[in-house]
């Protein structure tokens, strides 16, 4: 590896012996500007070997085609951190050699030498550039262009608002994602906390994000996670975001988990409530997020609307009139950006819009829930209920794209469209979605495409509100209320008795149930008779069972098991193992003694003749 110049080019080689050559070339000399990437074979040699080049070998040419991909995305965001993150971007390659082949079943290999000395690169490349990270505090200011100035979450870093339309996680994320603090930043995670929050949750989202989950650690207490968390963050200088603390005691619950090693590392805290901020550390004052200005509201929605265009003259004062209606709300004028950027952008639409908007924002910043709704009343039809689905998801919850689209098309949500897929159509949907600004982009991937999405939590307020005026989903206010026509149902952190599981038993066309995460409590859980005619899935997940008694005729259209962290029961009942048509058991961390009575059902069925019904059994991990 080495950084060789020319008169007018530098070119920066990245060697992984026996593994790849990665050049990129900047331009000008002297330049941290990055204008070609080209990958290739170690061993490959000759004058096409350069950042423009080709390899013979086809793998390295397609692995060029998504560096130069990802070059360009890079260089389109932001042209003074591309080279920072197409470094980044070639050394995440690693992870190219920490799976086995699909066919051979081997490890690629990589020197772990050129490894760090890839990262010492960057480091050379970029350390005077951010050395000024750890000097500064935040000053940053909200304005129409997002944010303006960039500075270290020093330990004590604080953001408020008095209301949840202001930016406040748009704002950390700015600085959670900026490369100036990725880099000296090296251990960082985001957890969301909001009104209703579990402490076990937040701490294991929190390990997940620094280490590999064990079973063992499932098993912890929350105190016992606490000094677990806290011995992890010890280890080297971290930054951790904690969006939408909503009261003192929240933060007390959770504060025995961050060390203070006074070594950098840095606690970001979000809050609504400025006492929050101020009871979390009252030495540091909070940054104080303020309402948009008349002129920045108008800014921010010509830019939205008209990205770098001129707006029209004769839509200008309608503009105005309608971005001042949005009473300084950052999101409020998004959202109306969206809807007026997807039609016709004249007189009558635009002076249609502003009376709307006058007759649903008042001087109270609560009633600007109805701009939103009437973003909504003007979508599709075929994307309404595309959006008010969104409401099934977690708050701040990152969603993956694959899973979405899959959920849509089951749902039969899709229109089809000549011979294309049906997941493609839903990709479009999605897209259309986030260009009106109702659905934020959480993560890309190289190509370009939508990796996973979220929704802000007040336009999920939005679809729960929608989706109940329209029916479309029910809030179950006591347990035992469900609708009889049910078909899919999903319980969590219910604590009931499995005595009651008697009630969803007589549901009659219940298909899929889900008990997660403490539905239900006890050691032991024998059902009715009678019951479950048409479950076709059963799931149970985090539960303290012991002893599951049951039979054939308890679950007689049973297809699909599914038990997670079930780390107490101590057999799968044998009985099920005469259902005729159940077609898998899937066992995450289960017991020895669990795993063992699901291989003895599938012998069992093996040496009955059951062929035509084959019981596919899956055990993680595999060795128990």
């Amino acid at each position: 590896m080495g950084v060789v110049i020319a008169d007018k080019v530098a070119v920066i080689e990245l060697l992984f012996p026996s593994v790849f050559r990665a050049i990129v070339s900047l331009h000008p000399a002297g330049s941290i500007d990055p204008d070609a990437v080209a990958f290739f074979s170690p061993d490959e040699g000759g004058s096409y070997v350069h950042a423009r080049g080709f390899s013979v070998y086809h793998v390295f040419r397609h692995i060029t085609e998504h560096a130069t991909i990802a070059l360009q995305y890079f260089l389109g965001n932001r042209t003074e951190t591309a080279l920072y993150l197409l470094l980044h971007w070639i050394c995440s390659y690693q992870t190219l050699f920490t799976k086995v082949c699909s066919k051979c079943g081997r490890l690629l290999s990589m020197d772990r030498q050129a490894w760090t000395s890839a990262r010492l690169i960057m480091l050379t490349v970029f350390l005077r550039k951010h050395s000024h990270i750890n000097q500064c505090r935040h000053t940053n200011q909200y304005s129409p262009h997002g944010i303006k100035k960039y500075g270290s979450a020093a330990p004590g870093s604080y953001l408020s608002c008095r209301h949840g339309w202001l930016g406040k996680t748009t704002l950390a994320r700015k600085i959670y994602t900026d490369p100036s603090i990725e880099y000296p930043f090296y251990i960082r995670a985001w957890t969301y906390v909001s009104q209703e929050y579990n402490r076990r949750e937040l701490f294991l989202n929190i390990l997940s994000s620094l280490t590999e989950l064990t079973d063992q650690m499932f098993k912890m207490s929350d105190e016992r996670l606490g000094e677990e968390l806290c011995i992890n963050l010890k280890s080297g200088k971290h930054l951790i975001v904690i969006d939408d603390v909503w009261t003192t005691m929240a933060w007390d619950d959770l504060k025995m988990a961050f060390p203070n090693t006074n070594n950098g590392s840095g606690i970001l805290l979000t809050s609504r409530h400025t006492v929050v901020a101020l009871h979390a550390n009252h030495n540091s004052p909070p940054h104080h997020l303020r309402f948009l200005t008349d002129d920045e509201s108008w800014e921010l929605l010509h830019i939205k609307v008209f990205h770098r265009a001129d707006c029209p003259s004769e839509l200008e004062e309608l503009g105005k009139q309608i971005a001042k209606k949005c009473s300084g709300l950052p999101l409020a004028v998004v959202v109306v950006a969206g809807l007026l950027s997807k039609k016709y952008k004249t007189h009558d639409w635009w002076k249609k819009v502003a009376e709307s908007a006058s007759s649903y924002v008042a001087s109270d910043p609560k009633q600007c829930m109805d701009i939103l709704a009437l973003r909504y009343k003007h979508l599709p039809h075929h994307l309404r209920v595309c959006f008010i689905y969104f409401g099934l998801f977690p708050e701040e919850f990152d969603i993956p794209v694959w899973k979405l689209l899959r959920l849509w098309v089951a749902e039969g949500f899709i229109q089809q469209i000549g011979q294309v897929c049906l997941e493609d159509i839903a990709e479009e949907y999605l897209e259309d979605l986030v260009d009106r600004n109702l659905i934020l982009v959480a993560k890309r991937r190289t190509n370009g495409r939508i990796k996973a999405c979220r929704i802000h939590d007040l336009l999920r307020d939005l679809c729960l509100r929608e989706a109940a005026e329209e029916k479309f989903l029910q809030e179950i206010t006591w347990w035992d209320n469900f609708p009889p026509n049910l078909k899919k149902l999903t319980l969590s952190e219910t604590f009931l008795n499995w005595e009651h599981t008697s009630t969803l038993g007589k549901l009659p066309h219940l298909e899929v149930l889900k008990l997660k995460d403490n539905a239900f409590l006890g050691q032991l859980w024998e059902p009715l008779n009678e019951g479950f005619r048409l479950l076709k899935v059963l799931q149970l997940g985090k539960t303290d069972l012991v002893h599951w008694k049951a039979s054939g005729h308890h679950f007689p259209s049973l297809q699909r098991i599914v038990l997670r962290h079930c780390t107490s029961l101590k057999a799968i009942p044998s009985g099920l193992g005469d259902i005729y048509t159940l077609q898998m058991i899937e066992l995450y961390c289960p017991t020895s003694s669990a795993a063992a009575s699901a291989r003895l059902i599938q012998l069992k069925r093996q040496q009955l003749g059951m062929v035509e019904n084959w019981l596919k059994l899956v055990i993680y991990p595999p060795d128990l």
